[in-house]
């Protein structure tokens, strides 16, 4: 673990995030740490950058952290194009999933008095109609169907579940019942040598090459599941670690892809850390 926290902290003296999910690996980072470089790096990355509709998640932090009127303009522009959107009833990408569920879900909570909750929960259940394959155990939206994929439909349910109130029971505990269906149907791809995932495609799962960024995703979900309660940590945590021990034995940050989900599961884990003796046990804290 100690070479992969050398190398984010090395990767990250330097970096710009260029995308959404660096913008989120860079909040984590924040809330994880307090260092305040991490804050810094989201408000010069989307002050550098044409904002997009997965920038969600990124234009309410900088609202909470400046105020500033521009980025309550762009979350309720945002907010009303989602919705829309979903009365289209059409099915979102992963990506669209994990970049425009999340801020919905927090925008319900803060602006909406909770009126689309249930729109956002039919959209996971519309994606599991859709997509999920009961034979492999996995949610195959297309034609190269990734782990990225399966990486970001994890990390939107969970972060979709750590945003919705209990006491709308009936919509978190269907979001809680499709991660932990997804969580299961996807252990089986974890490489017991190496601890990453690998790619879902047509070839034999132990001839699959790993796709770094999607055992990021991975991890980080399964992290944050446990943290929250979801999932068994004494299980998953030990299992997400072997993934991070994985990515840390091979070259990171190749794909500019990967940043964002490296950052995400960098920052899960130190959150984690300071609830899980496990974790502390390793000395990576």
């Amino acid at each position: 673990m100690t070479d992969l926290r050398a190398g984010m902290q090395s990767f990250l003296k330097e970096y710009t995030p260029g995308d959404s999910l660096a913008l989120e690996g860079c909040i984590g980072l924040y809330s994880a740490t307090g260092d305040g470089r991490y804050r810094e790096s989201v408000l010069q990355g989307l002050a550098e950058r044409a904002w997009e509709d997965t920038d969600g998640m990124a234009l309410l932090f900088a609202l909470d952290e400046t105020g500033e009127p521009r980025y309550e303009e762009a979350v309720r522009a945002l907010m009303k194009r989602v919705q829309e959107r979903m009365l289209t009833r059409a099915a979102m990408s992963p990506e669209e999933l994990h970049g425009m569920m999340p801020l919905m879900m927090a925008c319900e909570m803060r602006f909406d008095r909770m009126a689309h909750v249930g729109d956002v929960a039919a959209q996971f259940r519309l994606a599991r109609a859709l997509f999920y394959d009961e034979g492999a155990g996995l949610y195959l939206s297309g034609s190269e169907n990734t782990l990225r994929d399966e990486g970001l439909f994890l990390a939107a349910l969970i972060d979709c579940i750590d945003l919705c109130s209990q006491e709308l029971y009936e919509h978190w505990r269907a979001l809680v019942d499709l991660f932990r269906e997804a969580v299961r149907g996807l252990m089986p791809y974890q490489d017991k040598s190496t601890g990453l995932f690998r790619r879902h495609d047509e070839q034999a799962v132990a001839d699959a090459a790993p796709e770094l960024s999607g055992s990021a995703l991975t991890a980080y979900a399964l992290l944050k599941g446990a943290r929250l309660g979801v999932l068994d940590p004494e299980k998953y945590v030990p299992l997400a670690r072997n993934a991070l021990t994985g990515l840390a034995a091979v070259q990171p940050l190749e794909d500019s892809r990967d940043a964002g989900a490296y950052m995400l599961a960098w920052a899960e884990y130190l959150r984690t850390a300071r609830e899980s003796s496990e974790v502390k046990h390793d000395g990576a804290v």
